[in-house]
């Protein structure tokens, strides 16, 4: 069991290396335990990205832009100036992404205008697992 252990620890979390000729996708979360990004190319981990404590806080229906923008950020030498795919299970990002700026929030909005400088494609991709509180 220490043997497995071990082996888990030490094993990278990274399963591909950059490709500068294939797709980006990312894929962005936020749950009551955090916030976090996924860098990948056809389906395999490039980089990983996770929140601030404070982020951890802020209401559900603001933490998900965040992972948005969090991710692009940290992200950004990849994305900018390249078209990418950005999934979230959850689908309000869709539509708050074609809403006008004015009917969001100014916390909202001060969020989206970070994300002008990217070409993204939001796709809604359900949850197979939900966290459990407690």
């Amino acid at each position: 069991m220490l043997d497995r252990v071990k082996e888990l620890i030490t094993k990278s979390p990274i399963s591909s290396f950059f490709h500068p000729n294939v797709e980006f996708e990312i894929v962005v979360d936020a749950s009551p335990f955090g916030l976090g990004a996924a860098l990948q190319q056809k389906g395999k981990s490039i980089a990983f990205a996770s929140s601030t404590p404070t982020q951890r806080n802020y209401a559900h229906i603001e933490k998900k832009p965040i992972a948005v923008v969090d991710g692009c950020k940290k992200f950004h030498q990849y994305l900018y100036d390249t078209k990418f795919k950005m999934y979230s299970d959850h689908k309000p990002l869709i539509s708050m992404s074609k809403r006008h700026l004015s009917a969001m929030s100014s916390k909202v909005q001060r969020l989206y205008l970070q994300l002008q400088c990217y070409d993204r494609e939001i796709i809604y991709k359900p949850c197979k697992v939900k966290a459990r509180k407690g």
